[in-house]
Parts: C-alpha cells; structure tokens; sequence
C-alpha cells in the first residue's frame, strides 16, 4: 500500500501570539473539525468567559490548558492536502514547559515561526529574554533548516492590517533570522489574522489588498518533503507511552530512520528484553509499514506501563541498536550564561525526546566555532558566554544519544539553565555505558 509523503510541521513563538488558534482556524477551514464540534467548542468556550479560544481548543483539550488559556501539552494535528499529509505540532509558547517544546521541536521537519503584530508583543518577543528569539535559536540548535514566518493578529488594535507595520516587522525579523544562521531571502513572510481566518486558506483581498503572495495553504502545498533515511538501522526516540483499554501498551514516536513492520521484533534502549510489533497506527489509520517521518503508534507486549518512557530509543536487535551512554564528549556553544561554568556545572541537556541533568565532567579545549582544529585555549578552568569548547559531558541517568553524522537528530542536544536556552551542541564521542 502506497501512502502520501509527511511533512512535520512545528508552530513556534512567544506566548499569547496565536499558535493554537491559527491551527485550529486552518484545520477547520479544511473541514477537518465539523459544524458541530465548532459549536460545541464555542458554546464551552463562551461558558468560561474565554470565547476568543474557541480554535484554539481544537488542540487545547485537557481543563488546564482551557482554564488558564495557554498550551502546556505537545498536541498534534494531521491534515490531509492534495500533495501530502502535514503533521501540525503545536508546542508550549511559556518558558515553564521547555521539555514539551523542546520534545515537540525535535519532531519537525519545518518550523512555522508566528509573530503577534500588535504593538508591544512583537518587540516583547524579539527582546533579549523574549520566546520569538529563544525559538529560533532552539529551531537552529535541533537542525531545522527550513522556516515560515507568519505575523498574525494584523487584525488586532492598532495595527488595522496595516503594510507598514509588516514591513518594519519584517525588516526587523529578517535581520534576526540572518543572526541565528538563517537565509532570510529564503524564508516566505505571510501577513495573516488566525481569528479572522485571513490568508490562512485563501488570499484575502479586501483588507490587505497590498498582500500579493502565497496562503500558507499554498505555502505547505509548495514545501517538498526530506528526504528520508530509510536505509538505516531503525531509530523511534519515544515520545509518549499509553495504556489502552483492549489493546495493552503502546508507545509513540517518530520514525527519525529505518522502518517499522508490522510483526518486526525490536527493542528498548533502556531494556534487555525485546519485543514484536503487533500492530501500527499513524493517527488512528492501521499500517503495516511506516517509514521516517511517520509519527506511529505501536502496540508491544511483554512490558509494564511504567517500564517504557519518554526519552527511550527504539531500534533493530540484530542491526546496530540503540545504545546508552555513561559519558560522551560535544562541542559546546554557551550563548546566553552570565557567569563562569566550570566542571562540575550541572544544567539540563535536551536531546531528541529526552531531557537530562548533565554534568560538565571535563573541559578539554575551547576552540574557534567556525574552525575546530583551531585550538585557543587548552584545559581551561572555565567557559563563558559566547564561547565554543569541547567538553565531556556525564549524564545522571544513561540517555541514548548517537555520535553526530549517521544519526544526526539523536546527536543535537539544546542545554537550559536559569528557565532558558543557554547553551546547543552536538555529540562527537560516545562511551556506552555497560550494564
């Protein structure tokens, strides 16, 4: 059976600026909620006072996120267009819930990277402490190369669709972007109102009648997918784990290479034991094969719920399996600590789904980010802000990771400390920790 290409899409940028109501609106103008969900969604949103969430709750489904009208779960939506099937991963904006983002990041194919337009949310986002920097930096850090800007709320007081204020806007973006090691000429700006549906689906002409470009319809209509590593040992890092009634337990996670078969035994990084697969769904649709890309469901036996976790690795016993570490050495970039780091620092390293205190066990050399082989100092007792260094790295937990190169999503880590992104790197050696 022959399936359409998938295309993971990630919505990233600071809190409040619409994420989740702009995935909500698209998905519903494609007709993937009906007449009747939206209702029943406006009819409990307008019950909380909170009636301008009603898209947003399309994604926003557990009472807390409703109540406090903000993302805190990692939620996905599949939707079907002509070309292909685009996976929407709508991810926290708050600062407070860095391992779903960062879990929901390490997923994406692309980035979606939206703007409040209004005054004042935009220049909050772009500040030195703002989420709209912090998610590029994260997005360049996880290895996402392609991005879409969408500046919404043109709608919204004070801005009243207005071309100059996507001008200064996107003049200030571009030059971020070119920061973070981005190609601004290559990235599309699409003026847009998640609330009000504009040029979500369909250009809108009356209001921004100066607008003269692509609908992020036509936009992800456009994006060719990756190219795809199914020639390699399988790898799933696991993002979730479930119990289901009359099935048993099923864990969840992007096939990052290799494929899954229906009937395959695999296994755990963190087990001995392995397992066949029973059965594979990719949103709620039975597979026998899924291949890279694919977010899957899979059914196995032989283990308890709390033996399968996020963070784990799933891979071929007889082909290059996953394997822990008990250290690997990285090049390290530090970008945002104010103080002096030194063996024995100990922040959060954040590596595929994966997040785990690390320690600084050895600072071997700092060198020139651009050149390694250009060492300017050797055996420092510090490294500071702005500084790259290779340094090896104990985690307090054995965390599958792989060297950077044939499995290059489980080699990327982002490192956080004082509730931000200080910090990226890659894996260059690993020592597998022996049970």
């Amino acid at each position: 059976m022959s399936y359409k290409e998938n295309l993971n899409v990630v919505f990233l940028g600071h809190v409040d600026c619409g994420k989740s109501t702009i995935i909500g609106h698209f998905a519903q103008l494609l007709g993937k909620v009906t007449e009747k969900e939206m209702l029943k969604l406006e009819k409990e949103s307008n019950e909380l006072g909170k009636g301008s969430f009603k898209y947003a709750w399309v994604l926003d489904k557990n009472r807390e996120e409703r109540e406090r009208g903000i993302t805190i779960n990692t939620s996905h939506l599949n939707i079907e267009l002509k070309s292909k099937m685009v996976n929407m991963i709508d991810v926290p904006g708050h600062r407070n819930f860095m391992k779903n983002l960062l879990a929901g990041v390490s997923q994406a194919d692309i980035a979606v990277i939206v703007i409040a337009a209004t005054t004042g949310e935009f220049e909050v986002g772009i500040s030195k402490y703002g989420q709209t920097r912090e998610h590029l930096l994260i997005a360049s850090a996880m290895g996402i190369k392609r991005l879409i800007i969408l500046v919404n709320k043109m709608d919204g007081w004070g801005v009243k669709f207005s071309v100059e204020r996507f001008h200064e806007i996107k003049k200030e973006m571009q030059r971020l972007l070119k920061k973070h090691g981005f190609n601004p000429k290559s990235i599309p700006f699409i003026p847009i109102s998640g609330w009000c549906g504009h040029n979500l689906t369909e250009p809108h002409s009356t209001d921004m009648q100066w607008y003269k470009g692509e609908t992020l319809l036509s936009t992800l209509e456009s994006l060719k997918c990756p190219i795809r590593d199914i020639e390699l040992p399988l790898r799933i890092p696991i993002l979730d784990v479930f119990k289901i009634s009359g099935i048993g337990i099923v864990p969840v996670g992007r096939i990052e290479t290799g494929r899954l078969a229906k009937n395959q035994v695999i296994k755990f990084s963190h087990s001995d034991d392995s397992s066949k697969v029973y059965s594979i769904e990719s949103f709620w649709k039975p597979r026998e094969v899924a291949i890279p890309g694919h977010l899957v469901g899979f059914n196995v036996k032989g283990f308890a719920r709390h033996q399968l976790h996020r963070g784990m690795v799933v891979g071929d016993p007889n082909n290059d399996p996953p394997c822990l570490a008990s250290r690997f050495t990285a090049k390290i970039t530090i970008l945002n600590h104010p103080g002096k780091l030194k063996e024995g620092y100990t922040p959060v390293f954040y590596i595929h789904t994966a997040n785990c205190s690390c320690r600084f066990d050895k600072i071997l050399k700092v060198i020139n980010p651009e050149n390694a082989d250009e060492i300017i100092d050797e055996n420092p007792t510090f490294i500071t802000k702005g500084q790259t260094a290779i340094v090896v790295v104990k985690p307090s937990k054995p965390l599958s990771v792989e060297i950077f190169g044939r499995y290059s999503r489980l080699s990327r880590f982002v490192i956080g400390d004082l509730r931000q992104t200080i910090g990226f790197g890659i894996i260059k050696s690993v020592e597998k920790f022996e049970k």
